[in-house]
């Protein structure tokens, strides 16, 4: 999710975040992301509730904005 739209799959994290959520909003209770770079995190949920006449419940974890590396872990 580097570029503040797209999952880590390449997908656009509004469209999955949207269908995943309206294929069974009784059992899932919030969308979210978590460990997550702050700077990113307003593009990604924005617009997510934008003409839904029910919004869907947004949860964000974000990290404190270092960055991982594999090498150190």
């Amino acid at each position: 999710m580097h570029d503040g739209c797209s999952t880590a799959h390449g997908d656009n994290f509004q469209t999955a975040a949207i269908e995943c959520y309206n294929s069974n909003p009784n059992q899932i209770v919030a969308v979210g992301v978590n460990c997550i770079a702050p700077h990113v995190v307003e593009d990604l949920i924005k617009d997510i509730n934008k003409n839904r006449e029910t919004p869907i419940p947004l949860i964000v974890y974000a990290n404190s904005g270092e960055h991982y590396n594999p090498e150190t872990g």
